[in-house]
């Protein structure tokens, strides 16, 4: 196996753990009176990991006679309280469609989402779950229920739909960041590593862009296909911590504030990729070679089986997805080496890698 593939990732982790939270709980105290008319905190735990978007708690609560858990989650990432309502409505909307997802509880007034002095919060139903754990049954179940999900949003109404583009166009993401690319963006790229003193990471830089001009090229080739793909609202960002798991069922697809409008294909191909890949972490060269096409198959044979797909979709996965980690491995390459902005340096290695990864999932395309 080439070096650096198929490694360990921040997303191989499968078991959710919570730790004592060490804070005041008045905030929440705060918070929770906007929801329950009465109530007791009984205990209150922190998700036991970074957190970027948001922070997430489980607390127990004490209310009319019985013990109830809910997951109180503070948002970080998203500041608006209308957005963050709007977004909310969506996952009502999801929901009562038969989608998996997370179970809003509504406040006292009958909102969403409660804005007090520190920030805005969102109360849901907690989910007894782990996340995504690389088993054939798991991937299918997972599949089955993106297609659900996609489903629902297919349907949601024009106006539903362009709110939701007007607010992905204003995130701070990396496909508003980097909007387009060619191979000139990374032949600025190869001109400032050469006149530098070169470091191990800017090696691997150095020693993986040909294989990625190569790729530029390829997808480059397929751009009229793309463009008459169809688009929808897709969820943007199908990894393992964002499909919860309750043995071989999906307790809630989750963490849908990066919705945008897109190729429904390229929300697919990226859970194929990003679910897929935690199958084959360890494996030889010849050994990934061989499953990881038997797992592309089986997740497209298990969506189509709840919403259909066109032969167009399922033939460009491999070059959505493609276009997708380009779009990543510029916005993170122009971080470092034009902006001396490091915040993502460190997924630069995932990225990379990915760029030959995918050639796993659909060999010779």
């Amino acid at each position: 196996m080439e070096s650096g593939l198929f490694r360990p990732d921040n997303f191989s982790q499968t078991d959710i753990k919570y730790k004592k939270f060490s804070g005041s709980p008045a905030v929440f105290n705060d918070v929770l009176a906007l929801y329950f008319p009465a109530f007791e905190i009984k205990d209150v735990l922190q998700l036991d990991r970074l957190e970027i978007n948001s922070q997430n708690f489980q607390i127990l609560l004490f209310i009319n006679g019985t013990d109830k858990k809910i997951l109180l989650r503070k948002h970080k990432l998203l500041t608006g309280l209308d957005q963050i309502n709007f977004y909310l409505e969506i996952l009502s909307a999801l929901d009562k469609s038969g989608a998996k997802v997370s179970r809003v509880i509504n406040s006292l007034n009958g909102g969403h989402a409660v804005k007090i002095s520190d920030g805005i919060y969102t109360l849901f139903d907690f989910i007894e779950a782990d996340y995504f754990s690389p088993n054939e049954n798991s991937l299918k179940a997972a599949a089955k229920e993106i297609a659900k999900a996609h489903q629902g949003l297919k349907n949601l109404n024009e106006d539903r739909v362009s709110v939701i583009e007007s607010f992905s166009k204003i995130a701070a993401t990396y496909y508003n960041k980097i909007k387009s690319y060619s191979e000139n963006d990374f032949l600025e790229i190869e001109k400032i590593l050469a006149s530098k003193k070169r470091n191990e990471d800017d090696e691997l830089v150095l020693k993986e862009l040909a294989f990625i001009k190569k790729t530029i090229l390829e997808v480059k080739s397929r751009e009229k296909e793309i463009a008459l793909l169809p688009k929808q609202i897709i969820h943007s960002d199908l990894h393992p911590h964002n499909i919860l798991m309750n043995g071989g069922a999906v307790g809630a697809i989750i963490d849908f504030d990066t919705m945008r409008l897109s190729q429904r294909a390229r929300d697919i191909a990226f859970a194929i990729y990003r679910l897929g890949r935690q199958f084959l972490i360890g494996l030889d060269d010849g050994a990934a070679a061989l499953k990881a096409p038997l797992l592309s198959k089986a997740f497209i044979d298990s969506y189509i089986t709840a919403e259909k797909l066109s032969e167009e979709e399922i033939r460009l996965m491999p070059v959505l997805i493609k276009d997708e980690f380009l779009l990543k491995t510029l916005f993170v390459l122009k971080g470092i080496y034009k902006e001396g902005n490091f915040l993502w340096a460190g997924d630069l290695h995932k990225f990379l890698a990915a760029m030959q990864e995918i050639n796993y999932f659909w060999p010779n395309k």
